[in-house]
């Protein structure tokens, strides 16, 4: 037997909310996009010996680019769950509870 302040009557009501802090999201989305910034500013003013290395930072930082941008958009929600589903803050169900 569950205790009822877990698990409220109201199906509907809140239980907890997870959601990233502001500026722990915003530090590694903006160390991201220095990094690959940097790659790809080393690799047009400093270009390696070899064209493919050259190739190979340009790639990274693009790479690296679009790590900061998934980062940015994953982060952006909150984890809900009530006593019916685990949900995002768009309103998403991730999981049932029954």
């Amino acid at each position: 037997m569950t205790p009822d302040f877990i698990f409220p009557d109201d199906p509907k009501t809140v239980i907890a909310e997870l959601s990233p802090s502001p500026l722990r999201r915003w530090a590694g989305i903006l160390s991201l996009l220095v990094l690959g910034c940097l790659l790809i500013y080393l690799a047009f003013v400093r270009p390696p010996a070899e064209l493919y290395l050259q190739f190979l930072l340009i790639a990274l930082g693009a790479m690296v680019l679009a790590l900061a941008a998934r980062m940015h958009r994953s982060t952006a929600l909150k984890l809900i769950l009530t006593g019916e589903a685990l949900s995002d803050s768009s309103g998403d169900v991730l999981a049932r509870i029954e």
